[in-house]
């Protein structure tokens, strides 16, 4: 290559600038490989958590589907119970059922907040994960 700088020679100088474009292809095209090579098991990662949040925030509204079905039904139940105190003169049966519907909304009131929170933490793992990946490309697109 010095040579080639000293000299006027075209066919010298052809020759430095084919292999340094040569060399340049291949050190790309290694440089693009180990990135592929360490990206790989943060898209995996990265995947798999996303998957998780998905099948988590199914089965919150699958759990909520739920609830809301069993909350349904207890207010029938109560429809009828008070009809039947209705017709039977009993008043104290309704207070019974207050407070039993009363905690069962306090237990829901709580898996509700359980469920926020589940879904508060999912998704700061996968905001946190972002982070790390733009980090890795940057990092890897410095070289």
């Amino acid at each position: 290559m010095i040579n080639a700088a000293n000299t006027n020679n075209k066919e010298t100088s052809d020759k430095v600038l084919d292999d340094m474009s040569q060399f340049l292809i291949a050190a790309k095209n290694q440089i693009e490989s180990k990135r592929k090579e360490l990206q790989l098991p943060i898209n995996t990662q990265r995947t798999k958590v996303i998957n998780s949040i998905t099948n988590s925030y199914q089965n919150v509204i699958y759990a909520n589907s739920t609830i809301t079905g069993h909350l349904e039904s207890i207010r029938k139940v109560k429809e009828a119970q008070d009809e039947a105190a209705a017709m039977l003169g009993v008043e104290n049966a309704n207070e019974k059922v207050n407070e039993q519907l009363l905690d069962i909304s306090d237990k829901v009131s709580g898996a509700v907040l359980n469920a926020k929170e589940i879904d508060l933490k999912s998704d700061e793992a996968y905001n946190k994960l972002e982070k790390v990946i733009d980090k890795i490309k940057e990092l890897t697109n410095q070289n």
